[in-house]
C-alpha cells in the first residue's frame, strides 16, 4: 500500500473513506447476484431475480430455514428487538476474479463448484437486457458501463493491478477489475429508501485497519430473514469484535442470493 492510500490521522493503516454524492433514485430493475468465491480466486456471478415493491417479511420456508453447523467466524447481532447471524470472511484482491454469467443463469452451486471456490456470495445487478447495471469490468474487459445518477450504486469494489482490494465511492476506470455496487455505507446514518423490506443482505466490508471481508447478514431463526436496508448501517457499525467497520458495499440479498464456505456453511438461493 502506497502513502497515498493511507489514513495519517487515527489510523495507521486505514484508508480514506470518501463521502458518497447525493444521486436520484434509479428507475424499477432486475436484482441479480455477483458471486464472490476464493480458492485460488473469488468469483463474481450474475443471477436473476425480479424487483417487487413494498415492504415484506422473510417467505415462509420449511427446509433448511437456518444452517447447521454455523461456521466459526460469525457474531450474533441484536437490533430492534429481532436476532440475526453475521457471518463473515476474510478476502484478499489477489484471490478476487469476476467472472460474468449474464445471459447463462447458470446455479451458484454449480459454479461454486466447477470453480473449486472456498468462499462463494451473491451481489449486484443487472438490467432486463441482461445487462450489468453499472461498471463491471472483469479481468480489463468491460462488460458495463458506470451509473453516474445513482441514490443505489453509489460505491465501487475493485483490484489495483499490484493485487490490492478496495470499496470507495469513486474508482479509476484503469484498473483491471471493477464492480459498482451498493449503497455504500460509511457511517451509522440510517438509509433512506421508499421501499424496504427484512431479507438477507450480503456485503464487503472494510474494518478500520483496511482489512476486507465478504459477509452475509441473515435471521437467527430463518435464513432468508434478514434486517431492512435502511437498518443496515445501524447494524453494521454497531459491531465491536472481532473488528469495527469503517464502510460497507451492499452486494444484494433475498431469498434468491446465495453465500457459501466451502465444506462449512452454505445459505442456498430459492430458485
Amino acid at each position: 500500500m502506497t502513502p497515498s492510500n493511507i489514513h495519517s490521522t487515527k489510523l495507521r493503516n486505514a484508508k480514506r473513506p470518501r463521502k458518497p454524492k447525493e444521486k436520484p433514485a434509479l428507475p424499477r430493475m432486475l436484482k441479480t447476484f455477483l458471486w464472490i468465491i476464493v480458492v485460488v480466486g473469488v468469483f463474481l456471478y450474475f443471477f436473476q431475480n425480479p424487483t417487487t415493491g413494498g415492504q415484506k417479511t422473510a417467505p415462509n420456508i420449511s427446509p433448511n430455514l437456518t444452517p447447521s453447523p454455523l461456521p466459526k467466524n460469525r457474531i450474533q447481532l441484536t437490533f430492534d428487538g429481532r436476532e440475526y447471524i453475521f457471518v463473515y470472511e476474510k478476502i484478499s484482491g489477489s484471490t478476487l476474479t469476476l467472472i460474468p454469467n449474464f445471459t447463462e443463469k447458470r446455479s451458484a452451486a454449480a459454479i461454486a463448484e466447477e470453480n473449486l471456490c472456498r468462499i462463494a456470495s451473491s451481489g449486484g445487478f443487472y438490467t432486463k437486457e441482461d445487462k450489468p447495471l453499472g461498471l463491471f469490468k472483469a479481468s480489463g474487459k468491460i462488460f458495463g458501463q458506470k451509473a453516474n445518477n445513482s441514490s443505489l450504486l453509489t460505491g465501487f469494489l475493485y483490484v489495483t493491478d499490484s493485487g490490492e482490494i478496495y470499496i470507495d465511492s469513486e474508482a479509476d476506470d484503469e484498473h483491471p477489475t471493477i464492480l459498482q455496487s451498493g449503497p455504500l455505507f460509511t457511517s451509522n446514518k440510517p438509509y433512506p429508501t421508499r421501499t424496504d423490506e427484512y431479507t438477507r443482505r450480503n456485503l464487503i466490508i472494510e474494518d478500520l485497519n483496511g482489512q476486507e471481508y465478504i459477509a452475509t447478514l441473515f435471521g437467527a431463526e430463518n435464513m432468508y430473514d434478514g434486517p431492512k436496508l435502511s437498518d443496515l448501517p445501524s447494524i453494521l457499525f454497531s459491531i465491536q469484535s472481532p473488528f469495527r467497520v469503517q464502510r460497507a458495499l451492499n452486494l444484494d440479498g433475498g431469498s434468491a442470493s446465495f453465500f457459501m464456505v466451502a465444506n462449512n456453511f452454505t445459505a442456498s438461493e430459492i430458485v
